[in-house]
């Protein structure tokens, strides 16, 4: 698939367990950052959405874990629009370590 935005970060060290890797629930977190800096990149406000009385709920996700993202590696989101309906969508991500290997 062909991903419509990227975004990159280093995971710092609050993100990380005792061995030094991402702990699992940081993910969600790390997909919502994606998120509003895709939608950013589209010149929508996620800030002004909300003050108009538009919210997003967010009904599912699902996860596969390929591998460990550790402590202050690069981190890449891939966000793509993988399908809109009449009032919902859904949004694809792919993550990549510093090594561009998926994680």
């Amino acid at each position: 698939m062909s991903f419509d935005f990227k975004t990159s970060w280093r995971v710092r060290f609050n993100e990380v367990d005792v061995q030094g890797v991402v702990h699992h629930t940081q993910i969600v977190t790390y997909l919502a950052i994606a998120r509003a800096e895709f939608w950013r990149s589209l010149g929508i406000s996620y800030k002004k959405m909300r003050e108009e009385g538009y919210e997003f709920i967010i009904n599912s996700v699902k996860i596969e874990f390929k591998k460990a993202l550790t402590f202050d590696e690069t981190i890449t989101f891939f966000v793509s629009v993988k399908r809109i309906a009449r009032s919902s969508f859904i949004l694809e991500y792919e993550v990549k370590d510093t090594a561009g290997d998926l994680a």
